[in-house]
């Protein structure tokens, strides 16, 4: 049975910041607070013991604000919120800077996800 990982990241994650989520890329209209996830790549695994499917997704979650402090705020609550999801997830890297495109900070936070 396949698992809908996107999904459950956006579950996890929109509460977070309603109409504010988005998979892959933000609409064109955000302009300040939003969250981006994005899957960077998909290891398959087999276990040992029964040979089930798994699958190692990478993704990288980066959460804009207009203030540093609020960029980082914005990113405890992401880890918060995965620190509780219902999928296993290690955080496996987290970088932090200002984005002069768009005038916003970011922090950005690296995640394992196996489902």
């Amino acid at each position: 049975m396949s698992v809908d990982v996107e999904a459950l990241m956006f579950a996890v994650l929109s509460p977070i910041s309603p109409g504010h989520v988005w998979n892959t890329h933000a609409a064109d209209s955000e302009i300040s607070e939003h969250i981006v996830f994005t899957r960077i790549d998909v290891v398959p695994a087999t276990t040992l013991a029964n040979g089930a499917p798994l699958e190692n997704s990478h993704y990288q979650i980066d959460i804009y604000k207009e203030q540093r402090v609020d960029a980082y705020t914005l990113a405890t609550a992401v880890k918060n919120a995965m620190a509780g999801a219902s999928f296993v997830n290690i955080r496996t890297n987290e970088y932090n800077g200002y984005e002069d495109t768009v005038k916003l900070h970011r922090c950005a936070l690296d995640y394992s996800v196996w489902a």
